[in-house]
């Protein structure tokens, strides 16, 4: 079964939201950090970050002046309304991006977003997921990448535009899309069957009922996880 990634409209519910975070702490390989606000929230933060970041004429930016833009561009009355509002130091979530490469000079955080160099490199990354951290790695996925999960025959073609998450909000979106398409009214009894039972397994995964493999397919080459522990890279 294969699924087309649903509109950002479609997925503005945070997982707050739906009450389906998994119990227990945020594993400290990610530095506490966890994507805990909605898909478009994210999504628009990354965006003027990148866009602001592609104008200044700077090889390495102060993660201190990228916040202040941002709380000014994005209505939010201080630095602290703006941390409030993503569970984290901004320190801490420039760090937990996977487009982000970060360094210290004088105790100041600098940051720049990795830049593409030479041609692409077609490239499948292959996880195991076991255990919740590996529900909570972060997963940037390209544009034009494919998300495949084996043990469900079940794949996720290409959104057509950056998105970064975490593993478990990757599946919870997979999930949202196929519980629209079910509204939609156009299947028949049986397809509609398969798809909630795919519904179904895909639940059993954010449970962790059993271990499966995450695998993205990238013709770019430039989707990653954070950590990359653990995960085998393979030239398709």
């Amino acid at each position: 079964f294969w699924l087309k990634h649903p509109t950002m409209a479609e997925l503005d519910v945070g997982r707050e939201a739906r009450g389906e975070a998994p119990t227990g702490e945020i594993p400290s390989m990610l530095d506490t950090f966890q994507f805990d606000i909605s898909h478009q929230e994210l999504d628009r933060i990354v965006g003027e970050m990148e866009e602001m970041f592609n104008i200044t004429p700077v090889e390495w930016m102060k993660a201190k002046d990228m916040l202040q833009f941002l709380v000014g561009c994005m209505g939010y009355e201080d630095e602290d309304e703006f941390e409030d509002a993503i569970h984290c130091s901004f320190d801490t979530f420039i760090r937990a991006l996977p487009n982000c490469e970060c360094k210290e000079e004088a105790g100041v955080l600098l940051f720049r977003f990795k830049k593409l160099v030479g041609d692409p490199k077609p490239t499948r990354l292959t996880l195991r997921v076991a255990a919740r951290e590996d529900l909570w790695r972060v997963l940037l996925r390209s544009a034009d990448c494919v998300i495949r999960i084996p043990e469900l025959e079940f794949e996720v073609q290409a959104e057509y535009k950056r998105c970064i998450d975490s593993v478990y909000n990757h599946l919870i979106a997979a999930r949202t899309g196929l519980e629209t398409y079910c509204r939609g009214g156009t299947l028949q009894a049986e397809e509609m069957e398969k798809v909630e039972e795919t519904i179904t397994q895909i639940s059993g995964l954010l449970d962790l009922d059993q271990a499966f493999t995450c695998i993205v397919e990238d013709p770019t080459g430039a989707s990653c996880f954070k950590p990359m522990d653990g995960v085998l890279v393979e030239d398709m």
